[in-house]
């Protein structure tokens, strides 16, 4: 009785979850890598890098409200600084958050701690934004406390490129246990 409790809480409150977090160490060893549908270039005058989002009207009338409004079909965006440009440049998937975040220190005169705190940051928003990701042959290096197996009833593409509807059937289906 008192590890369904215990178990409930720790399901509700992410912060007791130690099983599913990975260490540090773990972290510090992924290699993240950009969104391949997001284009990017540097901007000649700033040299900073801007990304170009494309938008995608799923609907027919979605379109033709588009042309109407005049809704322009792509989004620019400029990072703001030459550090986050740097590291959205690292992100190639084969450079891992620790060299990512030794070159930033070097080039920067950070100290390594500094650094690693503000590219994890960084890598987080764009993780949050589905800009980066981690590839899942390296999720399943990561020790996580329970399978690093999909679900059985959620089918298609996993993590960085599933669809809303996935990812949300993904996250039922984790909570109901399956």
């Amino acid at each position: 009785m008192q590890s369904k409790f215990i178990n409930a809480v720790q399901e509700f409150v992410p912060f007791l979850r130690t099983k599913n977090r990975p260490s540090p160490q773990q972290v510090l060893r992924l290699r993240p890598i950009r969104n391949p549908s997001v284009k990017w270039e540097r901007s000649e005058e700033t040299g900073l890098v801007v990304l170009v989002l494309e938008n995608h009207p799923f609907r027919s009338w979605d379109k033709m409200i588009g042309k109407i409004f005049q809704i322009p079909t792509q989004r620019r965006i400029e990072m703001s600084d030459e550090l986050s440009s740097l590291v959205w440049e690292l992100c190639d998937g084969t450079h891992s958050v620790a060299s990512i975040a030794g070159r930033i220190a070097t080039e920067y005169k950070l100290t390594l701690r500094q650094a690693e705190v503000s590219v994890l940051a960084f890598l987080n928003t764009l993780q949050g934004k589905r800009l980066v990701g981690v590839p899942p042959d390296q999720t399943s290096e990561v020790k996580q406390g329970g399978s690093n197996e999909p679900p059985s009833n959620v089918k298609g593409h996993k993590g960085l490129h599933a669809t809303r509807k996935q990812r949300s059937a993904s996250r039922v289906a984790r909570e109901r246990g399956h």
